[in-house]
């Protein structure tokens, strides 16, 4: 599968609904077994055996205001274990899995994916500097 942004939290960016730069968002690993779906919405869609690790909240998040761009320090994960790592899910961080939106889905353009965690800590970048653009 490639990149994709979740729809039901696009529409809620393209109505300013959501801004990105202001909230807290962090990264999920999740294994093959999770598939995307657009009909997912929150972070409670996705089976809890297909989670492996959360990161810490994204920092220096920012919107290009020329490039409609989402980017971000790389996501940090502490003492990551458990199954192979297939891609990560970039959610809306509300504290309650029900109404944590899920923002895109990355399989392609991770550096080092997939990967089997060994307990070690974990960073996550994209090889374009950048999570994802619109338009």
């Amino acid at each position: 599968m490639a990149n994709k942004l979740y729809r039901k939290t696009k529409a809620k960016m393209m109505k300013a609904q959501l801004d990105l730069s202001s909230v807290t968002v962090k990264a999920l690993l999740v294994t093959s077994g999770y598939v995307y779906s657009d009909a997912h919405q929150f972070l409670s869609d996705v089976a809890t055996g297909d989670r492996v690790a959360t990161s810490s909240a994204l920092t220096t998040q920012a919107v290009g205001s020329s490039d409609a761009s989402f980017s971000s320090d790389p996501a940090s994960f502490t003492a990551v274990t458990g199954s192979q790592v297939a891609a990560v899910i970039l959610f809306h961080d509300t504290g309650t899995p029900s109404t944590s939106d899920l923002v895109g889905y990355f399989d392609t353009g991770v550096t080092g994916f997939p990967f089997t965690p060994s307990g070690a800590d974990e960073t996550i970048s994209l090889t374009n500097g950048y999570w994802f653009k619109l338009g």
